[in-house]
């Protein structure tokens, strides 16, 4: 669900295709991340194999707000961004046919102590008590 600024041509549309990625930068991250993952959260070309242009790398998540206002380009995020984030010169455009954004809880290989499964047990059912039965109504609008 990329945010757009308000005066981009996609930021008036109901919904939007994987293919019009094409037509906008989208903002990257700078530092140390690994290929695999800019990939697959950032792509470079549409399903149908169009150049997806790179815009300007940031370091975090205000950073990345402001440039999206500003103009500076899109950034790929999930509904509850829209929903929590919301910022005046920022428009939310899910996108059609898009598969659902997934999140868990993640840990370090052999670092887990009682705590750590505690804290993962208690999160998970205060998630499942807080999803409303079909994501989908999570986003604005």
């Amino acid at each position: 669900m990329p945010a757009v600024a308000t005066g981009h041509p996609l930021a008036g549309r109901a919904r939007m295709t994987p293919e019009d990625l094409a037509g906008v930068p989208l903002l990257t991250i700078a530092g140390d991340v690994p290929e695999y993952w800019l990939e697959h959260q950032l792509p470079t070309r549409t399903p149908s194999g169009r150049p997806i242009e790179q815009g300007q790398s940031l370091t975090n998540f205000q950073e990345a707000l402001a440039l999206v206002a500003g103009g500076s380009g899109a950034l790929p995020a999930g509904a509850h961004v829209a929903l929590y984030h919301g910022r005046p010169g920022i428009c939310y455009v899910p996108v059609e046919g898009d598969k659902l954004l997934g999140y868990g809880l993640m840990w370090r290989s052999g670092g887990g102590n009682r705590a750590i499964e505690l804290f993962g047990r208690t999160a998970r059912e205060i998630a499942r008590d807080m999803a409303p039965a079909d994501p989908r109504r999570a986003i604005p609008g």
